[in-house]
């Protein structure tokens, strides 16, 4: 009896992932994300400076 229970509840909730992911409402927002991987960034990354090793400290 549980078990048919959870079954049931198991696929009304993949139905609802399923409709959710291709609602019309949604197709705008997933199409602006599946963009993102190959946009290119606004700011690009600045590199830091690399510290010296404390082994190789430079004597005076």
């Amino acid at each position: 009896m549980i078990s048919g229970i959870f079954t049931i509840a198991a696929i009304v909730s993949f139905v609802g992932v399923c409709w959710w992911a291709y609602a019309r409402s949604n197709a705008a927002r997933f199409a602006e994300a599946a963009r993102l991987p190959l946009a290119e960034d606004a700011t690009p990354a600045t590199a830091t400076p690399v510290k010296a090793c404390c082994c190789r400290e430079q004597r005076s």
